[in-house]
Order: structure tokens, then C-alpha cells, then sequence
């Protein structure tokens, strides 16, 4: 496999990668071979840029483009028509260069963008039309310049946008009100203007961690279930006040509430999306979602994850034994022990991986993969709606296969176990996921 995408590509049929699915063009502008005179159906020679790929996507009539990691330009007031969906596949940033537009919509297809950092100003059409329906952003990063939306859309375009995360200032700037309005669980880490546009739009269950809050009256007036940080500045028409002063003398800002979300580990890294346990953002956005899109959890260390016997397990020891590891409470030894954790990946993976580094054999301190395959881990998985498959299931630590099930349903760990004619199985498409260590004697 020369290439390195994982989106758009057929896992299940074809475990070596080389077998791209219907309906996706790619781009990488680090492949060697990437050039927009490519058709870029082959993820092997995919084109170069955004433009490149959008344009083979309507030449093929395919509906999505699969942006590779990578750093993408465009400046200069050229906008790119998007009137197909860009994945973003790793770390994707599109650069505007801070002096113009550089995405446009022309058609019902609308924006439709997932897992893209943006840097620089993206500002879609301010002229209104009929064709201009909808947009869609999930799971994107604005990490400097301004990011406005300040488009016109047609009754009964969808609106879309949640699970973001603002790192600069945004404006909101919408003029029609829509039949479907997803505006919610968004992360603001600077200014934020709601001062023009519709304003019957409810833009809800957001988390507003710094900067100035800029409103008007009657957008303060709906939006609900937000969460303010205390060093928030909340300013309506001109005026300042602090959240319970706007809530007690003017009823605005109805079923928000004021606190530090309580992110995990590092509070720099507002992207792993992890509060700890008693975050006020949970269950505290409207209809009972999380606030931010956040989930309670612990954060990982950003290069590696560690299993081991929990704090709670306090007088657990371990030592060597006949040249074997054994594991005793007290003198007494355990029979079975599990700790686990969930792990979010940030993107939907058609392959997980799931290697075995341990440090040391426990015998003479000598780091030893030889025998990874024979080791265990159980797990549960889900998508994209982090609904799980409610099983816990066994795997095998393995660099050389990602956890996969057969055709009759059992995973990799499992005796009777059908590797099939790939010699890895059927690998398991997933972005949550729960592991357990099975420490045994």
C-alpha cells in the first residue's frame, strides 16, 4: 500500500488497503504522485488540491473528497466552489493566508465538511439565492483568524454545526431561518458575535470557555442551555453584566449556567473533549446532551496509554516468581483482574491496531514483542454516534492485524477464529473505544 488514507477506502473487502469504495476522490499534497490532472479515484495518485479534488469528484459524479494530512493554501480572495464533502483524513489544515474568503457553496449540495482545522478567514456568500441550501461542519478546528458563516440560505436548508472547536473568534451571521437547525455542543475559545443574522436561531449546549460574548437583545433572548466560564465578559447590545444579572433583570440567556467545564489533564488541550467527573456540562444541555459535546473520563498521555493496576486497588504486589509474572493481593493470588478505560480517536478508524509495548519481560528487563499475538485484551466499539456493540469481545495485541471479527461474528482471540483469505479477518470500523486488560495468572 503506497499510499496512507483510511478513509474511503474499502477495509472489509480488501484488508491490504489498495481498494478504494465508490464515490471518493482523494487529495494528499505530500504524495510524490499527486497532480490535479489526476482523476483521483486511486488513492495512489491522488490530486494535489483541494480545487483538483472537488473538480474530479464532479467529473466522476462522486460526492466526496478525502483531504489527506497535510497543510492546504489558498489565499488571495480565490474561493473554492465546495459542492461535495471534504473528509478530513488526519491532521488536515486549510490556510486561508487571513485576507479572504476560501470556500463557497453553489449549489443544494451546500458545505459539507468533517475533521478539517482551518487557519485564516472562511466566510461563505453573503449574496442570497435559491441554490445556496445548506452547510454542514462536524468536528472541525478553527486555529487562527476569523471564522465567519454569513450566508444567505433558502427556507428549509439544513444548518449544521456542532461538536467544533473555536479557537479564534467567530462570527454567526445567518439570515434564514431553517427547517433543520443543528447549532449545538460547540467549544468557543475566544470572541464570539451573535449581533447580526436571523435571530430565532437557537444556538445551544455551547461551551464559551474566554473572551467577549458579543449579543444582541433578541439572540440573548433564545439562546439556552449554554455554559459560561466565570471569566467569560457577556455583552448585549453594549452593556456588560454578568450572567445572573442578564438572567434575573432581563431573562435572557434561559437555562444557561456559569462554571469551568472541568477539562481533564491538560487544560490546553481542549480537543480531547474529556471533563472530569462532576463537569456541570453534563447532561446539562438541552433535551439532557452534554454541553461542549464533552464525556466524563481521564486524559491519555499523549504519546502512549498505560495499563496497569488501578489506584482504587491499593495493595496489589506484584513480583516474579519461577521466572513468571504473578499478581497477589496480599499472599493471595488473583485469579482475574480487568481495568479499563475509553479512548476516543478523534475520527472514524476502519482499522485499529492494537500493539503490545511493554517495557520490560519482568524476567531481566528486556523489552520483548516476540509473543504479542499470544497476548489478550477484551473491548467493546462504536462509530461515530458512540453507541457501543454492548459485548465485550477478545482480541489479540497484534502490529501486524487491527482487531476484526469473521464471518460468523467471532473476534480474533476467539478459538475457531476464521482469518480468511486476507490472514487478518474483517477489520472493525470504529472512533470510541473500550479496552480491558486481562491480567492473569
Amino acid at each position: 500500500m503506497a499510499h496512507n488514507f483510511r478513509i474511503g477506502i474499502n477495509w472489509t473487502a480488501d484488508g491490504t488497503g489498495n481498494t478504494p469504495l465508490t464515490d471518493y476522490v482523494f487529495v494528499d499534497s505530500n504524495h510524490p504522485a499527486a497532480n490535479d490532472s489526476n482523476a483521483g479515484t486511486d488513492p495512489n495518485n491522488p490530486c494535489l488540491t483541494i480545487a483538483g479534488g472537488v473538480s474530479a469528484a464532479i467529473a466522476a459524479s462522486f460526492n466526496n473528497v478525502v483531504l489527506k494530512s497535510g497543510y492546504y493554501f489558498h489565499n488571495s480572495g480565490t474561493a473554492t466552489a465546495i459542492t461535495r464533502r471534504l473528509w478530513g483524513d488526519g491532521a488536515v489544515t486549510i490556510d486561508a493566508g487571513g485576507t479572504a474568503s476560501i470556500l463557497t457553496q453553489h449549489n443544494s449540495t451546500g458545505i459539507n465538511i468533517t475533521y478539517v482545522n482551518f487557519t485564516g478567514f472562511l466566510i461563505t456568500p453573503s449574496t442570497p439565492s435559491a441554490s445556496h441550501r445548506s452547510f454542514y461542519f462536524d468536528g472541525c478546528t478553527v486555529d487562527a483568524g476569523i471564522f465567519e458563516l454569513g450566508s444567505f440560505f433558502a427556507p428549509g436548508g439544513a444548518l449544521t454545526f456542532q461538536n467544533n472547536t473555536l479557537r479564534q473568534q467567530f462570527n454567526w451571521n445567518i439570515n434564514s431561518s431553517s427547517a433543520v437547525q443543528q447549532l449545538r455542543q460547540n467549544i468557543h475559545l475566544a470572541d464570539f458575535y451573535y449581533t447580526a443574522g436571523n435571530a430565532v436561531i437557537n444556538y445551544h449546549s455551547n461551551y464559551f470557555h474566554s473572551g467577549t460574548t458579543y449579543w444582541t437583545a433578541a439572540r440573548a433572548a433564545i439562546c439556552s442551555h449554554n455554559l459560561f466560564n466565570p471569566n467569560v465578559t457577556i455583552n448585549v447590545d453594549g452593556t456588560v453584566k454578568t450572567l445572573s444579572a442578564w438572567q434575573s433583570e432581563n431573562s435572557y440567556f434561559p437555562n444557561c449556567i456559569e462554571g469551568d467545564i472541568l477539562f481533564a489533564g491538560d487544560p490546553n488541550k481542549y480537543q480531547t473533549r474529556t471533563v472530569q467527573a462532576g463537569s456541570p456540562a453534563i447532561r446539562a444541555g438541552l433535551s439532557g446532551i452534554n454541553i461542549g459535546g464533552v464525556r466524563e473520563g481521564f486524559a491519555q498521555n499523549s504519546s502512549t496509554t498505560q495499563w496497569g493496576v488501578s489506584p482504587a486497588s491499593a495493595g496489589i504486589t506484584v513480583f516474579d516468581a519461577s521466572n513468571s509474572l504473578q499478581i497477589n493481593r496480599g499472599t493471595t493470588p488473583i485469579t482475574s483482574s480487568r481495568e479499563s478505560t475509553e479512548i476516543d480517536l478523534q475520527e472514524f478508524v476502519p482499522a485499529l491496531y492494537v500493539p503490545y509495548s511493554g517495557v520490560a519481560d519482568h524476567v531481566n528487563h528486556v523489552a520483548n514483542h516476540s509473543q504479542e499475538d499470544h497476548l489478550l485484551f477484551e473491548a467493546q466499539w462504536a462509530g461515530k454516534d458512540r453507541v457501543y456493540n454492548g459485548t465485550w469481545k477478545v482480541f489479540r495485541y497484534s502490529s501486524a492485524f487491527p482487531m476484526s471479527l469473521d464471518s460468523s461474528g467471532k473476534s480474533n482471540g476467539e478459538d475457531g477464529f476464521d482469518w480468511g483469505a486476507t490472514g487478518i479477518g474483517l477489520p472493525i470500523g470504529l472512533r470510541y473505544v473500550k479496552i480491558r486488560t486481562l491480567i492473569r495468572n
